[in-house]
């Protein structure tokens, strides 16, 4: 998936499917502002719906089941809006993003789960051995990347 991030700024946009960065630029009005405690970033809605577009181009259509682990720029609504076919999972440290998610995935109906987590803490057993893919959107350091990458592993379905 780490070539998929640099990949993503290459996927053109479908026609079809550009209407998804107005409604999440829509969307950014009522998402938390990013929190520098948690080195977050602001969400750029051009850069989140490229990367669900790259998400769903490595995964396919049909039912999938995914979590984010981590999710400042609400890529994973981004994608739950664009397949709605997928059940998706959102677990992060920020109470302030899982109210948004929670709120905006019952307001359009998005299949969509968000739940408070912090990765230090270890998976709740409900996650583990449960999705098809993982996305992680960790702060920029080693030991992060490390924690959310362990976190992710843990939640995925062994083949």
């Amino acid at each position: 998936m780490a070539r998929i991030s640099y990949e993503r700024a290459l996927v053109p946009l479908p026609p079809a499917d550009a209407g998804a960065i107005d409604w999440l630029t829509n969307l950014r009005s009522d998402w938390p502002d990013a929190d520098s405690s948690f080195l977050q970033a602001p969400i750029v809605p051009e850069s989140s719906v490229r990367r669900a577009f790259a998400i769903r181009k490595e995964l396919g259509a049909g039912s999938r089941s995914i979590i984010f682990v981590g999710d400042d720029d609400a890529a994973s609504l981004a994608l739950a809006h664009l397949e709605p076919h997928y059940r998706i999972w959102l677990v992060d440290v920020d109470e302030r993003i899982i109210a948004a998610a929670q709120r905006h995935a019952s307001a359009h109906g998005l299949n969509l789960t968000a739940v408070e987590a912090d990765v230090r803490s270890g998976v709740p057993f409900h996650l583990l051995d449960r999705f098809d893919a993982a996305v992680i959107d960790p702060p920029r350091w080693h030991a992060a990347v490390m924690q959310f990458m362990t976190y992710a592993l843990a939640c995925l379905v062994e083949d």
